[in-house]
């Protein structure tokens, strides 16, 4: 089980998670290893977590992370949550368990010529209530923050969405 958190704040953007990964076998956890499980992104200023199901096809998601960390062009955290969402629909295979998988990406862009945090939920599960389990429509990549929780103020009033909340 992974602990992830992302919390976007008046003074910045903190992303956080643990380094336990955990084998199974047949349901049983067999072994508990340490794993990176956050990455910087730094031409974008940016950081991407990962919690679930720790492959992307036959690679360990540190290594496949690593590898399109280095090959992405994408210019913008709103490309690369596409790029990545693209690529992991591309490359994904269910374990048999139908364990999901999820991505969180933060970082600053532009929104309206205003310098705004961004955070995306790239994911391929229903969330907690489906307990995880990796839906028929693959990965999606939602822009959370700007989109959902502070929409309203985006981008001009976000002082007072901090205030607010």
């Amino acid at each position: 089980m992974t602990l992830q958190v992302t919390d976007i704040s008046a003074i910045g953007i903190v992303c956080a998670a643990d380094s336990a990964i955990s084998f199974r076998e047949n349901g049983e956890t067999k072994k508990q290893a340490s794993w990176p499980k956050l990455f910087r992104i730094d031409r974008l200023g940016a950081v991407i977590g990962y919690y679930g199901y720790a492959q992307v096809g036959k690679h360990d998601i540190p290594q496949w992370l690593d590898s399109f960390i280095l090959h992405t062009q994408a210019s913008s955290l709103n490309e690369l949550a596409s790029e990545l969402r693209d690529r992991l629909n591309a490359e994904w295979t269910s374990p048999a368990d139908q364990t999901g998988t999820g991505f969180h990406l933060a970082g600053y862009g532009s929104l309206s010529d205003v310098t705004t945090p961004h955070f995306y939920h790239i994911l391929n599960h229903s969330g907690v209530e489906g307990r995880y389990k990796a839906t028929g429509s693959g990965f999606r990549a939602d822009p959370d923050f700007t989109n959902r929780d502070a929409v309203k103020y985006m981008p001009h009033n976000l002082n007072r969405f901090f205030e607010e909340n």
